[in-house]
């Protein structure tokens, strides 16, 4: 097997284990539950391993579902995790802030999936993350068109 095959096979299974964590979290809704009162795991080294940072992030919300947390946390459980943290620029190789510099941007193109708060507005009228705002005061959700089929554009 080459490495392309084991990789398409990981996330095929990660894919897997996320739709029975969604099934378990809806059972868990139906019978009154809140996603406060679930077992959360912590995030182990490895667990997001080369994964890009905003697909990594997507991984970590759909294993944290209903919940809202902090961007500065996600980032630190990013950077736990593995999650590829890209190149250094401007010289500055902080995996946490290059991890967090691609997420603040990445929200601001996959409003289908995440939800935060507060949300600023681009020039272009485009929701984004303000940039004055530090990461401890952005919370992120998975928002609830996450799982909806997505639509493809094809010109």
């Amino acid at each position: 097997m080459n490495l392309d095959t084991l990789l398409h096979d990981a996330l095929r299974e990660r894919a897997r284990l996320d739709r029975v964590i969604a099934a378990l979290q809806s059972t868990s809704n139906e019978a009154g539950l809140s996603a406060n009162t679930m077992e959360i795991r912590s995030v182990e080294s490895g667990d997001y391993d080369g994964l890009p940072a905003m697909q990594a992030l997507e991984i970590y919300f759909k294993e944290r579902r209903g919940l809202k947390i902090p961007l500065s946390r996600a980032v630190a459980d990013l950077v736990k995790g593995g999650a590829d943290h890209g190149e250094a620029r401007r010289g500055n190789g902080d995996p946490a802030k290059l991890i967090s510099h691609t997420i603040r941007i990445g929200l601001g193109n996959k409003t289908a999936i995440f939800d935060w708060e507060p949300k600023g507005v681009s020039a272009k009228g485009k929701p984004i993350v303000s940039k004055g705002t530090p990461n401890d005061h952005v919370m992120v959700w998975l928002a609830p068109t996450a799982n909806d089929p997505r639509r493809r554009n094809r010109r």
